[in-house]
């Protein structure tokens, strides 16, 4: 379906990890896709470690395949010290924020959803829609250095189709996304803003 993980930046790419091949409980490849490990080599010598992650969606009772990828991320974000090192977990992580399924990832010690950060209100953060249910389902989880550098977070939502009726007019799609097919996507891009300097 042409659905994948990567990675585009204007940073030099240093090393770069795949767990494509890490195994679930039965043995079996546990990543539908991957959970991407690319190494980014900034300014100063200093170093961003990405994990670029599309967790296995809600259809046909997935909860426990979607739990076991988390709890692998999670376990794979425990190799980095956390509260020195520059990390970001990325991506569709499929369930919300109170969900069992991540709750081991979203509580990991000095790793912060820049979301939640910067929206107090949960209503703020939905990317996503399904019907008229509004969640968010998508994450930038950051390290303690990029959480006290960080500037700025927020919800790029103009690329989903029917934006407006979704909002009840509150927001409205870029002019271009006139149909499903010519929207970016049906979810919404999370971004945040950070300061390399302070870190």
């Amino acid at each position: 379906r042409g659905i994948d993980v990567g990675l585009l930046s204007r940073f030099p790419i240093g090393n770069i990890r795949t767990h494509i091949f890490d195994k679930d409980s039965r043995g079996e490849p546990l990543f539908d896709r991957d959970c991407l490990e690319v190494e980014v080599l900034l300014p100063g010598d200093r170093k961003l470690t990405i994990l670029c992650n599309h967790l296995k969606s809600k259809r046909n009772d997935s909860a426990p395949r979607r739990q076991e990828q988390a709890n692998r991320v999670s376990e794979i974000v425990s190799n980095f010290d956390l509260s020195q090192d520059l990390v970001v977990v990325a991506g569709d992580l499929n369930d919300t924020p109170t969900s069992s399924t991540l709750a081991k990832l979203l509580n990991t010690e000095n790793l912060y959803d820049v979301l939640e950060i910067w929206f107090p209100d949960t209503a703020d953060r939905w990317t996503h829609a399904f019907g008229n249910q509004l969640d968010q389902i998508d994450y930038l989880l950051v390290s303690q250095p990029l959480r006290e550098a960080l500037t700025k977070a927020s919800v790029e939502r103009r690329g989903i189709f029917n934006l407006s009726r979704l909002t009840n007019g509150r927001e409205q799609s870029f002019p271009t996304v006139t149909n499903p097919s010519t929207a970016a996507s049906d979810h919404a891009a999370v971004w945040a803003e950070f300061d390399l300097d302070m870190v």
